[in-house]
């Protein structure tokens, strides 16, 4: 019978929980920690552990698929906001892209929050510890060598994962002024070559990586809300979590909620921290008055497109016959990531701030080509189609998290972004660093309370995700470690 006390609980089994958990774990094994997640042990379906099988479990049952509100600006579409459900979190049901953002973008972070240990030189130790990098010679600055995720290119992953295109893309963008970048840690301007992070041919989600074999877990468990007392002052501390059948599982040290984007501030609200306003019309007691939960709600927004192959008798892409080596599965189909800035001149309208002009001098747009019709619904692959991604990763706009209960225009680019652009299963900001949260995870307001999770990011970060998060979790279990 499990024992209604813990020394950490942390709230979700995602990237970031089962990390940081896992690091607390090896520093004192003595430690009683408990993971919670309101998702299945997902690590027996066939999808879960191939490279590509996460493009099947997009809008599955281990996806949340939250909706928006009808977004103006979109054409008043509903746009679907995937989050995984099921231990491993977004890791489950997103691909193994793996960059890190621009020196700038860290240091932003930084800045905003007044502690260096968010800039890029103060995560910078904890990239390296989280990694495994493929190529040895690489900079040892800059790269780790024995962390517990892989990383690897997609020419190093296989000698016969050799695709028609890659050349000539390689070619086309060279001939277009880019420059060929070898390293992109730190500086990502230029071509470069895409990195992923699998092993053997298998993704590596944390709960497998992190040594988390001392811990406790429990799956398809909810977390209703956090249950708090009050310190010698009087001031609110967490004591605790409820879950959805009434049980309260105490806690010695801190609870850790690590639950993603979307559910965190769910949880903060349900648990009575929140906009004051807001919780009294839903009769949610209030525990710290915190109307900055749920905002700066900010995603990478894509744009796919279509191409059809001239001669799919070449075999250049998934589906034809031709692609009959092992090797071409080895991750996803695709070879080169493109990051530019865009020319200030073009962007006078979207600046809001001098901290956000900035982003002039940085990369704010992803562009890859997929050999296969990745990202846009119902065409076949039968070897006749590639698709073109295009990633805004510094987007200016912001939303919120509530409770509820051939050659074109510029304008019909525009038009067509409005009527197809997507999200990218990057979403973060709704727990903000400074604003809801202090440089150290604490929450603002009450004690024995922490966040571990993408909310936290003030500010978005150029690159796929989950290398920043990784180093948040690393840097995270030190400061917590720190404290207790």
């Amino acid at each position: 019978m499990l024992t209604a006390d813990a020394d950490y609980i942390f709230v979700g089994g995602g990237l970031t929980g089962c990390a940081t958990a896992g690091r607390l774990y090896q520093s004192n094994p003595s430690l009683k920690i408990i993971i919670i997640e309101v998702g299945p042990d997902a690590s027996d379906n066939p999808n879960v552990a191939p490279a590509m099988g996460s493009f099947l479990l997009t809008a599955s049952d281990l996806d949340w698929q939250y909706p928006s509100l009808p977004d103006t600006p979109t054409n008043s579409r509903v746009h679907i906001n995937n989050a995984g459900k099921a231990l491993g979190g977004g890791r489950t049901i997103n691909y193994a892209g793996w960059s890190r953002g621009d020196v700038a973008d860290y240091n932003e972070w930084g800045a905003i929050v007044g502690d260096s240990r968010w800039s890029y030189a103060g995560l910078l130790p904890f990239f390296k510890k989280s990694e495994t990098y493929f190529d040895k010679n690489a900079n040892p600055e800059q790269h780790g060598f024995d962390g517990p995720i892989h990383v690897i290119s997609v020419s190093a992953s296989d000698p016969n994962r050799l695709y028609g295109l890659r050349q000539p893309l390689l070619d086309a963008w060279t001939e277009l002024g880019v420059r060929f970048n070898s390293d992109p840690a730190g500086s990502t301007a230029g071509i470069s070559e895409y990195t992923e992070c699998w092993r053997d041919g298998h993704r590596q989600p944390a709960y497998q990586t992190y040594g988390i074999g001392g811990i406790t877990i429990l799956t398809d468990t909810r977390v209703d809300r956090v249950v708090f007392s009050k310190d010698k002052g009087g001031e609110p501390v967490a004591s605790g979590v409820q879950l959805s059948d009434g049980r309260i599982i105490t806690v010695r040290k801190e609870v850790v909620i690590s639950a993603g984007t979307f559910r965190t501030p769910q949880i903060l609200m349900l648990s009575g921290i929140g906009s004051a306003t807001a919780l009294s019309y839903l009769k949610i007691p209030l525990v710290y008055d915190a109307p900055d939960v749920g905002q700066n709600l900010f995603d990478h927004f894509a744009h796919f497109q279509l191409w059809k192959v001239r001669r799919p008798e070449e075999g250049l892409a998934m589906g034809t016959p031709k692609w009959n080596t092992l090797a071409y599965s080895k991750g996803i189909p695709c070879d080169w990531a493109v990051n530019e800035e865009v020319p200030s001149h073009l962007l006078p309208g979207s600046m809001e701030s001098d901290s956000l002009a900035q982003k002039t001098r940085r990369c704010h747009v992803e562009s890859t080509v997929i050999y296969a019709p990745t990202g846009i619904p119902g065409i076949p692959m039968n070897g006749n189609f590639i698709a073109s991604s295009v990633m805004l990763n510094l987007p200016t706009s912001r939303g919120s998290v509530t409770l509820a209960s051939a050659s074109s225009s510029d304008q019909e680019i525009e038009q067509r972004i409005r009527a197809t652009g997507v999200s990218h299963k990057h979403a973060g900001g709704t727990a903000a660093m400074d604003k809801v949260v202090m440089p150290d995870l604490k929450v603002i307001g009450v004690g024995g309370l922490r966040i571990v999770d993408a909310s936290v990011l003030p500010v978005p970060i150029g690159g796929h995700t989950q290398a920043t998060l990784y180093a948040l979790a690393e840097q995270a279990a030190e400061i917590i470690q720190a404290d207790a």
